[in-house]
């Protein structure tokens, strides 16, 4: 026997303001960045692209993704050149999130697009602030996040428990 359910509004309880489907994505914040910028430092330093949100409840879970164009240079050394990208909320790493690009032994240039993402449970109703980091294994290799002036994107969803 199939049954109908037909409603005009959900209304959420007295005292709450927002309806909580778990599962469902209850807030989402994207930003864009496409300042060419060349890392030949082991340390990280910010890229430049990062997104603000406030978390709406401290038990949903908060999905952070990014996706960057980038390209790899050895220098002319025939050496492996190993790039690497991490999350950072506030002023802080989030972690084991990186994401790690390789050209291959005896190729001067690698470009690719690099693809991350993090998943955390909010923990409370702040603002935060993600960030990505970049460095590269240095010497005279290069990694260059942006190449050409393309956008990177980073993306922030709230997903209700």
């Amino acid at each position: 026997m199939a049954s109908t359910l037909t409603v005009d509004s959900i209304v959420g309880r007295a005292s709450s303001t927002d309806v909580h489907i778990p599962g469902h994505v209850i807030g989402f914040a994207q930003s864009a960045h496409a300042v060419q910028q060349a890392i030949t430092s082991g340390t990280f330093a910010s890229l430049g692209l990062s997104v603000s949100y406030t978390n709406k409840s401290a038990t949903s879970l908060i999905l952070v993704e990014y996706h960057i164009p980038v390209e790899l240079y050895d220098g002319g050394s025939n050496s492996e050149v190993i790039g690497e990208t991490a999350l950072y909320d506030g002023g802080s790493s989030v972690g084991t999130t990186f994401q790690t690009i390789t050209t291959m032994h005896n190729m001067l240039r690698s470009g690719q697009s690099l693809y991350s993402r993090y998943i955390q449970t909010a923990g409370d109703t702040n603002a935060h602030t993600w960030t990505v980091y970049g460095r590269v294994s240095g010497g005279v290799d290069t990694c260059t996040f942006f190449r050409y002036n393309l956008n990177g994107y980073i993306t922030v969803k709230e997903i209700a428990q």
